[in-house]
């Protein structure tokens, strides 16, 4: 009995399927994760297709966050967006939003439209985390004017 090889044919095949295999998986976890850098037209862009495309307007809040956690003065331009973002359907971009906001609550304009979200209950969602996360940057405030900031650890395992 002879045996036969498999062709040129039945190898590219098997090439193709492995190398689908390794891209596949790769250009789903690049779409998805939020730790890509956007530039502020990317950013611009995301934030304007909100209502088409939520998940990219919440990595581009992601970004803007990651800009207010490194001081960045630049970051405060998408404000008037971050407000509006508070309207929108979507539970996970109010949800960004708000902790984006926590983040400077000297901002008086953020005031409102945070005591809004608080007040809001929407079905089947738990905004109780909503809650912690606005209100952790207050409680760290305040702790802290109380000359008490070797308790500021404290705060972050609530």
């Amino acid at each position: 009995m002879e045996h036969k090889r498999p062709g040129r044919k039945a190898y590219l095949l098997i090439t193709l399927f492995a190398l689908l295999l390794v891209v596949f998986p790769f250009l789903f976890w690049h779409a998805t994760w939020f730790g890509r850098s956007l530039t502020s037209q990317e950013i611009d862009s995301y934030l304007d297709n909100a209502a088409e495309k939520p998940r990219q307007a919440q990595h581009a809040l992601v970004q803007i966050g990651e800009r207010l956690g490194r001081g960045d003065p630049g970051a405060r331009r998408w404000y008037p967006k971050m407000i509006a973002m508070t309207n929108s359907p979507a539970l996970e971009l109010r949800q960004t939003t708000a902790w984006l906001m926590g983040q400077d609550h000297a901002y008086e304009p953020f005031h409102d439209p945070l005591r809004k979200l608080l007040s809001v209950t929407a079905p089947n969602s738990d905004l109780s985390d909503l809650g912690r996360s606005l209100t952790l940057p207050l409680r760290r405030k305040q702790l802290h004017l109380h000359g008490r900031p070797r308790f500021l650890w404290v705060m972050d395992v609530v």
